[in-house]
């Protein structure tokens, strides 16, 4: 079922057409590699609801996500939906600040990055 649902929503991002009311995430600033962009603590826990992440080419993060953006999260009710660059385009470090990241939107951090 978890597989289905992530392949539906992944249909559904690519096609630009609603999946489960999931609606396509509010366009952030744009970000350099040098921008802090490690969350604040009180946003640093563990989801406490259905997390899908999808791991996509920068293409596709540009398509779904936004020019200039490495990844982004889109939370609807008990679901969040996460697109991450794919592991092997990026290092390590980084793809796990911006996991921290995304996961702080999950968890209520606004878009525009106040505390």
């Amino acid at each position: 079922m978890r597989r289905l649902l992530l392949v539906g929503i992944a249909a559904a991002a690519c096609c630009n057409t609603p999946a489960l009311a999931v609606e396509r995430p509010v366009k952030a600033p744009i970000y350099n590699v040098d921008d802090n962009l490690e969350p604040p603590a009180k946003y640093l826990h563990a989801y406490q609801y259905e997390l899908i992440t999808y791991e996509a080419s920068k293409e596709f993060i540009k398509g779904y996500c936004g020019d200039n953006i490495f990844a982004c999260a889109t939370p609807a009710g008990k679901l969040c939906f996460v697109v991450m660059p794919l592991k092997n385009t990026v290092e390590p470090s980084f793809y796990n600040l911006l996991m921290r990241h995304e996961i702080a939107h999950c968890n209520g951090w606004s878009i525009d990055h106040r505390n």
